[in-house]
């Protein structure tokens, strides 16, 4: 892999996760507002700032790399004048420009509370539409359908990445009942991400592909059997808290605290490498 492919790599990482994780922090807030306490919701503003400040430049990021990829020259030639005008006009520039609209709708919605809902569902819509103008979903007849789907499977994405953060620090909040009071919420609300994210993404797949065989004849199939596979690890841990940590804590167990920070943190992870495959296969790989 070169220097520019890497650099396209991380860019994609950044943006998606940023971007995605910015929308459900937002939302985060808007779901649970009655449960939270002030400081939750100044820390919460605080990460879902954090986020779009990371979110923008790693979207410009990913135009940089396509001029460079473009010009030939190494990360050097991603400062080519005549290739940026040329890449901002494409869908590549389109998506970015939607991209960076939504983010600016979402910051508005963190500095202005009565403006939050509106301009979640407004930039939300923007982020998430965005994704799709370039890549895979639009080649083929069935570009509208993939467009949607992606769209409804990465709203669910969102709300459940952008959450992650807060559940992990409202965890360790001394208000036991409190915080199974959130989970317990979180649990319900996750269930119709998760209905969501299923259909949607296996419908994407099987459009995409055409067929059972190519996940094991390509590229592109391995690595979606690997993000399957952590999809499955991430969906286990979910069950894992909802079932088993959650109740420990309504009922004031020893320890229970402690071992669902562990469970948020590794699904943490588990999202940071389900991203990172996303990249590789809007990157690196082609469906067949």
């Amino acid at each position: 892999m070169s220097s520019v492919e890497a650099f396209n790599l991380i860019a994609k990482l950044l943006s998606y996760g940023a971007a995605l994780a910015a929308t459900g922090a937002l939302s985060f807030i808007v779901v649970f507002r009655a449960f939270l306490a002030d400081h939750d919701v100044v820390m919460v503003r605080r990460y879902a700032a954090v986020l779009l400040a990371i979110a923008a430049p790693a979207s410009l990021a990913t135009l940089y790399a396509t001029v460079a990829l473009l010009n030939g020259a190494g990360l050097a030639g991603g400062f080519d004048s005549e290739l940026w005008a040329l890449v901002a006009g494409t869908a590549a520039g389109d998506a970015v420009w939607l991209r960076l609209g939504g983010l600016a709708l979402l910051f508005a919605g963190l500095l202005i509370a009565r403006l939050r809902l509106p301009t979640l569902l407004a930039g939300g819509l923007l982020v998430a539409w965005s994704f799709g103008l370039v890549g895979h979903v639009q080649d083929g007849p069935n570009a509208l359908w993939l467009h949607a789907l992606l769209t409804l499977h990465l709203a669910a994405v969102a709300f459940w990445i952008g959450s992650l953060w807060p559940l992990l620090r409202i965890a360790g909040a001394p208000e036991a009942a409190r915080v199974a009071a959130v989970m317990q919420r979180f649990g319900r609300v996750a269930a119709a991400c998760v209905a969501c994210l299923l259909l949607a993404g296996i419908l994407l797949a099987a459009l995409l592909l055409g067929g059972v065989a190519p996940l094991v004849t390509t590229a592109y199939g391995w690595v979606l059997l690997a993000k399957l596979a952590l999809v499955v690890g991430l969906l286990g841990l979910a069950a894992l808290n909802k079932w088993r940590l959650v109740p420990m804590i309504a009922a004031g167990t020893p320890g229970a605290a402690l071992r669902l920070r562990r469970s948020i943190a590794a699904e943490i992870a588990l999202v940071t490498a389900i991203l990172l495959a996303t990249a590789v296969l809007t990157s690196a790989v082609s469906p067949p």
